[in-house]
């Protein structure tokens, strides 16, 4: 198993030699994959619903359904890994 420095050198040198604006980008990818792709392998997140109960007093019975499908939908796909 590599130590914390050896896998920071290997990093380093990757992004050795580019400008500023590249860095950033390259900061702000890995942001997004510690915040998105990484969080996915968390167990037992479950969507907070009750952020949306506000909203669901003023739906119409259509509206209602669509939303109860868009939830549906969402957990059919939880268990799935994604392939790149």
């Amino acid at each position: 198993m590599q130590t914390h420095n050896t896998i920071e050198q290997r990093f380093l040198q990757e992004i050795k030699g580019l400008d500023q604006d590249e860095v950033e980008k390259i900061i702000k990818m890995v942001r997004f994959m510690k915040s998105e792709i990484l969080k996915a392998k968390q167990k037992n997140t479950r969507p907070d619903l009750m952020k949306y109960a506000g909203f669901l007093n003023d739906l119409s019975p259509d509206e209602n359904e669509l939303f109860n499908q868009a939830v549906q939908r969402k957990s059919m796909f939880k268990g799935r890994e994604l392939e790149l």
